[in-house]
């Protein structure tokens, strides 16, 4: 597997995990001889290392991502090694972690002044390539919220999938569960971001040069929030780019039924549920018309006050304020 590994980072990485996981098993063991019992060691392991060392914090979801090294590794054997195209691996365990809401952390007016940081003018120190990288960065935060989509989903978006007569993009592959959406209509804005991409993009890829996503964009981006005092950061509680995906998920709800939300985001079973978000005003608005609450009274009454002249224009915006509210 390593050889198949590009990054450098990466593959030191994945050198690491493999050293560890192979220590764990037991000397001259056979693939067919795995069983969930030696991944899930490597679990126990990994966690009882948490603040072994100085800083080093070991979450259950830390060592997830590690196992979907050893993951891909694991699926990939009856493909590298002829002899075992009998071989059917199966899913490996995971840590267990508490499954938790994240809240949506940058307000839209953070975000249009974050859009228009990135997007602005050319400055005289920068040279093209930075001025095209922060641009991009811009066009694809936009798209996100646009589409609801993956990073690494907007990253494999090709020209040839856009469908300029039905304004939609067609086939695209949705990088977690590996599934395809044959249809997914855009709207005016995503449609005007892709005509901007291809103004200045010469090759196959609207959102990146090879098709992968684009590291240097998390450090483009926290130092952007940085300069504009935007508080940035799964860790700090702050604004990820997931969080667009989760915006757009609790928008399409709020239109339309569970079934094209699922495929409008490409989820299979009930993890949308965990995109969604509400409000202080939805809740009202719900209470509202569960009780089919009707106003038609108290507007009479507050009409009468007025033409009888027992109320005065302060308290009419004001019991108009509070009706409105409640």
């Amino acid at each position: 597997r390593l050889p198949m590994i590009t990054r450098p980072h990466q593959k030191k990485m994945a050198e690491r995990i493999f050293e560890v996981f192979l220590s764990l098993l037991p000397k001259d063991i056979q693939i067919s001889d795995l069983k969930r019992a030696h991944f899930q060691k490597y679990i126990d392991f990994r966690l009882s290392q948490n603040g072994v060392k100085t800083n080093q914090k070991i979450t259950p979801q830390t060592v997830n991502r590690e196992l979907s090294i050893i993951s891909a590794a694991w699926h990939l054997a009856p493909v590298l090694f002829p002899e075992l195209d009998t071989f059917e691996p199966f899913q490996i365990p995971k840590a267990k972690t508490k499954r938790t809401r994240r809240e949506i952390s940058v307000s839209a007016s953070d975000f249009e002044k974050l859009i228009n940081y990135l997007s602005r003018e050319k400055i005289s120190k920068e040279t093209d390539a930075q001025y095209f990288h922060r641009v991009r960065l811009a066009h694809i935060l936009e798209f996100a919220l646009e589409s609801g989509f993956r990073r690494k989903e907007i990253t494999a978006l090709k020209f040839s999938q856009f469908d300029r007569e039905a304004l939609a993009l067609r086939n695209v592959r949705r990088s977690k569960t590996d599934t395809v959406t044959p249809f997914f209509p855009l709207s005016k804005k995503a449609e005007e971001i892709i005509k901007a991409r291809r103004a200045l993009q010469t090759n196959e890829y609207i959102f990146s040069p090879n098709g992968l996503p684009i590291e240097a964009n998390y450090r483009t981006l926290k130092n952007a929030c940085k300069f504009l005092e935007i508080n940035y950061g799964r860790f700090s509680g702050g604004f990820v780019t997931h969080d667009l995906r989760h915006q757009f998920a609790t928008e399409i709800i709020a239109n339309t039924d569970i079934e094209t939300a699922k495929s409008l985001t490409g989820h299979k079973g009930t993890e949308i549920l965990t995109y969604l978000h509400t409000t202080e005003k939805k809740q009202r608005e719900a209470v509202n018309r569960r009780e089919k609450k009707d106003h038609t009274l108290l507007l009479t009454e507050i009409f009468e006050a007025v033409k009888n002249g027992e109320m005065s224009e302060q308290t009419f915006v004001e019991k108009l304020k509070k009706m409105l509210e409640n």
